[in-house]
């Protein structure tokens, strides 16, 4: 992807040393794409399949259907089944890099499973090994899963508008947005974050760690996905959620700088969307009891990344945060 002043004078130097295709495309990187009314529709149909294939051979077993990655309240981590030799050792290592791929080309159903058992690279078991193998037999069955790239599907629901403005404006009066210098001037249509955050408690019964869950939308379309274990211990459901919201809300910052640095327009502030109303009122009134230490990166009082209550939403993220 090219933003110059110039495009076709990179696109010229690129194409007197390389083969450089100009077009539409129907791949990229091991994704699909295909056209739906006018739309690009992305997915992971043929690594897929090329994938499942090559597992059944290695595995010398055929991958049984299965409806989800994993089975509910599912902890690998206290599974005790007999270590894996070498030879299941280097598949088990395969098997987890070709499930991040498939995540990083849509597939963000199965991030939080993968995530979880790559925990285990180090020295997996039996059970890890059934598991990951349970994750590609369900999307051997399940490839036509993909995202749509339709921006003219509102991301925002409408309930979401109806938050109560916060209360800092007295205590950071000149906190504004730190917008680049050096941004190209913007231009198109412009464009609307979201981010739909979750965290799930202590999912760790070993180490008691919680889990960060969120997808970042923009203009209806998914652009970013994180599923990961938060670095520190909460002893409370609050506490782990307010540390997933400060980290989605940074990733909103990060893009928003990214999206200014390609020339792409904001619209308005970027919405934090989560489900626990404790969070939404800390972060909303300075004069909440349950204010903590930890606050989310503020910018200016027009652009700040908010955070609402909105809990009919949520269930795309917590299959981000959860074992389903």
């Amino acid at each position: 992807m090219i933003f110059a002043h110039q495009t076709q004078d990179i696109i010229t130097l690129l194409q007197e040393k390389f083969s450089v295709h100009t077009g539409p495309s129907n791949v990229f990187l091991g994704g699909d794409i295909s056209y739906h009314e006018g739309c690009p529709f992305i997915n992971a149909k043929t690594y897929i399949t090329n994938t499942c294939a090559k597992i059944e051979t290695l595995c010398d077993t055929e991958l049984q259907h299965f409806d989800t990655p994993m089975t509910t309240d599912d902890h690998p981590e206290v599974d005790d089944t007999t270590f894996l030799d070498s030879k299941l050792h280097s598949i088990y290592r395969f098997l987890i890099g070709s499930g991040l791929w498939t995540s990083i080309l849509g597939r963000f159903d199965i991030l939080n499973a993968v995530s979880t058992l790559s925990h285990f690279l180090q020295s997996p078991r039996q059970g890890h090994l059934s598991r990951i193998l349970r994750v590609f037999g369900y999307l051997k069955f399940n490839h036509t899963l993909g995202i749509s790239m339709a921006t003219t599907i509102s991301s925002i629901p409408t309930s979401a508008t109806e938050f109560q403005p916060h209360r800092w404006r007295e205590q950071y009066p000149n906190a504004k947005e730190e917008i680049p210098l050096d941004a190209p001037i913007p231009r198109g249509a412009p464009v609307q974050l979201v981010a739909h955050v979750d965290a799930s408690h202590a999912s760790n019964l070993v180490n008691r760690r919680s889990v960060t869950g969120f997808l970042i939308i923009a203009n209806g379309v998914s652009i970013y996905w994180h599923s990961k274990e938060q670095n520190t211990i909460e002893t409370s459901t609050f506490g782990s959620e307010i540390v997933a919201a400060r980290i989605a809300a940074e990733k909103l910052i990060e893009y928003r700088y990214k999206l200014r640095m390609m020339g792409v327009p904001m619209s308005g502030p970027s919405i934090l969307l989560g489900d626990n109303m404790s969070v939404v009122t800390s972060c909303s009134y300075l004069s909440s009891t349950r204010n903590v230490t930890t606050p989310l990166p503020t910018t200016n009082f027009e652009n700040v990344s908010r955070l609402v209550s909105f809990k009919s939403f949520m269930l795309m993220v917590k299959i981000m945060s959860r074992i389903f």
